[in-house]
């Protein structure tokens, strides 16, 4: 996380001071360090990344599972089976520019 831990830090920062932060339960359970986040931590840091991850607008800057929902929305078109990301991007960006749509992302 750019060389803070953001989000290790304001939970840490969010207990009471009668909470021992140093204690291997909290530690384990909401947070200890970057390179080794508490459970809470780990799921908090994870969902912070998806949620940036979808704020892409560009459909073509977007992969995986984002790209599959973001697809089964505007297209008719359906992954091939084991298709790799740019040649579905492409049949996709190529079913577009027939329909007469320049670039619709």
């Amino acid at each position: 996380m750019d060389g803070n831990n953001s989000i290790g830090d304001f939970i840490k920062a969010v207990f009471p001071s009668t909470v021992s932060r140093n204690d291997k339960v909290f530690k384990a359970l909401l947070a200890d360090t970057e390179e080794s986040p508490g459970t809470m931590e780990k799921l908090l840091t994870e969902f912070q990344a998806e949620r940036d991850d979808w704020g892409k607008n560009n459909v073509y800057d977007q992969t995986g599972e984002q790209l599959e929902r973001t697809m089964e929305y505007y297209s008719v078109l359906k992954r091939m089976h084991e298709e790799k990301d740019d040649r579905f991007k492409f049949r996709n960006r190529c079913l577009f520019q027939r329909n007469g749509v320049q670039d619709v992302f």
